[in-house]
């Protein structure tokens, strides 16, 4: 991987995914964004796009984020999945750890923490890698 160039964002919420694609543009510089809002389509796009890196919300209809999350760490289990939950209870936050998730972001952030806690997060995972998605040299 030479950069992050591509994200699934998976909620089965229209206007969250609107929102976390146009904040994800916005903090992280241009990138290419599938968007998902069923466990099943972010299962498929994943298998079709092979994104860079996975957000992932808990409440979906259907299939919960847990349930995407072992099917996607089945399919790649090098995948990099961060949770980008509104669920802030302790328990979740560290089963989705457990299960194999990379990180966990909470929506309800104040915008800038939340820019910085992506930022820090992108960086941990991807290192370097990602300066050229974010437009720094």
């Amino acid at each position: 991987m030479t950069n992050l160039a591509k994200v699934l964002i998976v909620d089965d919420e229209p206007h969250v995914l609107s929102y976390v694609s146009m904040f994800l543009k916005a903090t992280l510089g241009e990138l290419e964004i599938c968007l998902a809002g069923t466990g099943e389509e972010a299962i498929a796009l994943f298998k079709n796009q092979k994104p860079d890196l996975v957000l992932l919300d808990i409440n979906l209809v259907g299939m919960t984020g847990f349930d995407v999350l072992r099917a996607i760490r089945q399919v790649d289990p090098d995948a990099v999945i961060v949770m980008l939950s509104s669920v802030s209870v302790r328990r979740s936050v560290e089963r989705a750890l457990e299960e194999g998730a990379d990180g966990y972001l909470l929506k309800e952030l104040p915008h800038e923490e939340l820019a910085l806690a992506l930022k820090d997060l992108v960086n941990q995972l991807f290192g370097d890698e990602t300066s050229a998605a974010s437009g720094t040299p």
